[in-house]
């Protein structure tokens, strides 16, 4: 997964949170990561933002997208995090907060994660291993926001 910034305007990243279930359990290791270029080449799918709230009239400049395929990722600046996780292990579908994990959250003493430019991603992966666990299913949620 890849979220990059905005040219011209500062993105900057609240939350993640990723949801991983499993048809028997299993355990995965996520990594956030800065990057100071976009992945390139795999096969992209461009998530569509959702407003928290609709009154806003801004759009979202941002692009969140995921990979079906591979692809060579960006340079990478740093990683942020990296965090271990434990399926669910009932079913494809959670069926419980259990089934959600906060694997980055902003420190209000340091701020949050800052995207200054289009060049700059965060990116979250597996570290090239796939998920543990009977027919894993993972999916993350970016919360963030827009400011000139």
């Amino acid at each position: 997964v890849e979220i990059a910034g905005v040219e011209s305007r500062k993105l900057k990243i609240q939350r993640i949170v990723s949801s991983y279930a499993a048809t028997a359990i299993g355990q995965a290791k996520f990594y956030v990561n800065k990057r100071s270029t976009v992945c390139t080449g795999g096969t992209a799918v461009t998530g569509t933002p959702v407003k928290f709230n609709s009154l806003q009239t801004q759009t979202s400049s941002a692009v969140c997208r995921h990979f079906t395929a591979n692809p060579t990722v960006g340079t990478l600046v740093g990683q942020v995090r990296a965090v271990a996780v434990t399926s669910e292990g009932v079913n494809a579908t959670p069926q419980s907060d259990n089934g959600y994990k906060t694997i980055y959250e902003h420190n209000p003493e340091n701020g949050p994660l800052q995207l200054n430019t289009a060049a700059e991603t965060i990116t979250i992966d597996a570290g090239g291993v796939i998920p543990g666990g009977t027919a894993p299913t993972v999916s993350f949620s970016i919360e963030y926001t827009e400011e000139p």
